[in-house]
């Protein structure tokens, strides 16, 4: 019968056995404690480790990535102006008939006006009118044309106004290529900041994070989404492994710039360069981690790990300990028997019994 002393004795060897054996026994990734600890390679990449928290989460949402900060020119939509190649009408009107346009024989119309047929700005950058002659329309507005005509008029036609208007803008387009379904180039409207020539190039880049670890399935993951969360993300892995997972060990690597890491209170004096390597830990074991989860914005080429539960990686050594024994006994006991039986078939004095001592399994 083992005495107390003897079991403490196996208790502590079996503890230190599953601590050296964690570095040959196989795993999907790194211990939780090792990470917690932040313990790395010497030659590897050091890390920070930040608990995921509503303030943490509040931090990252406010120094988020947005478009805004890409594109600086903040002014409104430009004013429309002519240019070579856009094709005008132009629609000349006078006070009364008897005019310039308007003869007094006309006879009943639906008004003193007259349109004239759609021309385009010529390569001079004018247009022409009737008894005007050549009206500068390059870099000029509507109002100004039409200011110009005017004046052109005013000493021959009858109180002349002139309405102007854009059929076809081809100077000002824009074009639109890329990964849309028809490429085209497009007159600018008034709700699109875009200017004259302008080329807008679209294209896909699709969003990935991996997961791996204790999770439902590993493997790389779109988006498929213009924003997705971590409690999404967990869920598109197949959520966490019932019988593997550590729900308090979910971690994310990720890359933050240095002012956001040291916003989240992460010592950066022993990191080089603008990106801070920063794993973040969530804690599925309290309830409210869910919450948490769910408000945590994912990024892109994020990676998310899960650990093994203690008492996996605890079953792991007590099988290798008993393969170990195992191969080691075998021999023996066949040996052992072999002999035995030798014995009692050669008929001689006593067969000689030998017993092994007892393996606790």
């Amino acid at each position: 019968m083992f005495s107390v002393q003897v079991v403490a004795r196996i208790a502590v060897l079996s503890a230190f056995g599953l601590h050296c054996a964690c570095s040959i026994l196989p795993t999907s990734g790194p211990a939780s404690s090792d990470v917690r600890a932040e313990r790395s390679d010497p030659q590897g990449v050091p890390y920070a480790l930040v608990r995921i928290t509503s303030d943490v989460e509040k931090i990252l949402e406010r120094k988020a990535p947005r478009i805004a900060q890409v594109f600086p020119d903040r002014r409104g939509p430009g004013e429309i102006r002519f240019g070579i190649g856009d094709v005008v009408s132009v629609t000349v009107f006078e006070a009364g008939a008897g005019g310039l346009f308007i003869p007094l024989e006309a006879g009943v119309r639906p008004g003193n006006f007259i349109t004239l047929p759609n021309q385009s700005v010529d390569n001079s950058g004018n247009i022409t009118v009737p008894y005007a002659g050549a009206i500068r329309a390059k870099g000029h507005t509507v109002v100004e044309v039409q200011k110009a005509i005017v004046d052109a008029l005013q000493n021959r036609a009858l109180e002349p106004q002139a309405v102007v208007a854009l059929v076809d803008q081809r100077a000002s387009s824009v074009s639109v290529l890329g990964d849309v379904g028809t490429p085209s180039r497009f007159p600018p409207a008034n709700n699109i900041y875009v200017r004259p020539q302008d080329t807008i190039y679209l294209f896909t880049e699709p969003r990935t994070f991996t997961a791996f670890g204790a999770s439902g399935t590993q493997g790389h993951f779109p988006f498929a989404a213009w924003r997705l969360t971590l409690a999404e993300a967990i869920g598109k892995a197949g959520g966490l492994s019932d019988i593997l997972a550590d729900p308090a060990s979910v971690f994310l690597y990720r890359g933050e710039p240095r002012e956001v890491a040291e916003l989240l209170g992460v010592d950066c004096s022993r990191f080089s360069g603008p990106i801070i390597p920063i794993i973040f830990n969530l804690n599925l074991r309290d309830p409210s981690g869910y919450f948490l989860a769910s408000n945590f914005e994912m990024r892109n080429k994020d990676v998310v790990f899960t650990s093994n539960a203690f008492a996996v990686e605890s079953t792991k050594f007590m099988t290798y300990v008993r393969l170990v024994i195992g191969t080691v006994e075998d021999p023996m006991v066949a040996a052992i028997t072999a002999y035995t039986l030798k014995g009692v078939v050669q008929g001689g004095a006593a067969a000689t019994t030998i017993v092994s001592a007892p393996v606790v399994r």
